[in-house]
């Protein structure tokens, strides 16, 4: 559909009815796929989407039962999605997709979880272009209508202004919601969510969640750095624990915010 720059890709995201998710899964699993270790992730928002791999495939499947930004409940975004669907040509086969209405409005959610990367933010750039000069006046009402129904008005806010939408936008999502989000999109939401992985880690796994944190696998710092292919290992690894520890005292005080919200919320609820 054209709504980004053409690049490579490292996975297929595939879109799941989330009741049917373990099902796919384990019909991949039984076709020699296996589930991507995810220890080295930082992750404030819950998990999204199970991660595949193949030893005989390029690239990881992602399969997705929810994507970071939309605060539905996760059927009533699938079956959302999937009202708004079209067929697309894929390796020779006709496939399910959604329509322009939805790319445009998932693409803008996950350039916008992680702002800060330039890859990110030149593909936001590029997609507010195409929906400007591209799509019809009802096409752009419709991303507005699809944005309430999911409960991303406030994630895609930034996107929604720039494509003239801004006045139109309301408040959708509670403190909690807010709160996460913020944190997800911050400059120092590695930092912040690796604190909130070891806090949630159970006793016997805290330390091996804080190895992961200060020294993951060479395959997994290349991973996450993919621009980064001419830098030595060492030149990424001491990036990382300079960055590190420039975004830990923000991440802190987020974190002690954080905790400090949850416990009145459970407070209030007893």
């Amino acid at each position: 559909m054209d709504l980004r720059p053409a690049r490579s890709s490292s996975d297929v995201d595939v879109l799941v009815d989330p009741r049917n998710r373990d099902q796919l899964v384990a019909s991949l699993k039984s076709l020699g796929w296996s589930e991507r270790d995810t220890d080295h992730v930082a992750r404030i928002l819950p998990m999204h989407a199970v991660h595949l791999i193949h030893e005989n495939w390029p690239c990881d499947i992602d399969v997705h039962f929810q994507f970071p930004g939309c605060f539905g409940e996760d059927l009533a975004v699938f079956n959302e999605l999937w009202r708004l669907r079209t067929s697309v040509q894929i390796a020779g086969r006709r496939v399910s997709a959604p329509n322009r209405v939805g790319s445009a409005l998932i693409a803008s959610l996950h350039a916008l979880r992680d702002p800060r990367v330039d890859r990110n933010s030149r593909e936001l750039e590029y997609l507010e272009e195409k929906v400007r000069s591209d799509f019809t006046i009802a096409e752009i009402d419709a991303i507005l209508v699809l944005a309430t129904n999911l409960r991303s008005l406030e994630s895609s806010a930034p996107f929604l202004r720039k494509i003239g939408l801004g006045a139109r936008i309301k408040q959708d999502l509670n403190a909690s919601e807010r709160r996460l989000w913020a944190m997800r999109i911050s400059d120092d939401s590695r930092s912040l969510g690796w604190l909130l992985q070891i806090r949630n880690a159970p006793w016997n796994r805290k330390l091996r969640v804080s190895i992961n944190a200060l020294n993951p696998p060479s395959d997994v710092l290349r991973r996450e750095h993919p621009e980064s292919v001419a830098r030595s290992m060492l030149s990424l690894r001491m990036n990382r624990l300079l960055h590190g520890i420039r975004a830990l005292p923000k991440a802190l005080v987020a974190y002690w915010i954080y905790m400090r919200e949850a416990h009145r919320r459970l407070d209030g609820d007893r």
